[in-house]
């Protein structure tokens, strides 16, 4: 075999072997949940937000609003919704799915006179990149 044939031949063979080893990114699964209060005002407006960055895929978001938990399956992204809750009601949100390279996020601003009560959780996969938060 003459020296440009093998030369060839090992510059494909290198650029084949060079392809297999790119990294294959599986999506992680996602469950994101605030933190839980419990209202003990007359009344709370709280709004709850779901967002998200990059590849994802939410297959469910829940809140609570004045009659209990509300699930939203497969909710549209931005999600944004304001409810008024009364006594001993639940302040909670949550998400289900998944991430191959960005974010699913989900968080709740409770506000009443003299109160303000934050929550939120993120979930975040991002591999060999800089990460951008919602």
């Amino acid at each position: 075999m003459n020296a440009g044939r093998f030369l060839v031949l090992c510059c494909l063979a290198l650029g084949i072997l060079s392809c297999a080893d790119e990294p294959v990114i599986a999506p992680m699964d996602c469950r994101v949940k605030t933190a839980l209060h419990i209202n003990t005002l007359d009344q709370l407006v709280v709004t709850y937000e779901l967002s998200s960055t990059g590849e994802h895929a939410v297959s469910q978001w829940f809140y609570y609003g004045p009659d209990g938990k509300v699930i939203v399956l497969s909710p549209e992204l931005p999600a944004t919704i304001t409810v008024a809750l009364g006594p001993e009601d639940s302040v909670l949100a949550g998400a289900t799915g998944t991430v191959k390279a960005g974010s699913i996020r989900v968080s709740y601003r409770a506000v009443a006179p003299d109160t303000v009560i934050t929550a939120s959780d993120i979930c975040i996969q991002n591999l060999n990149a800089t990460p951008v938060l919602p």
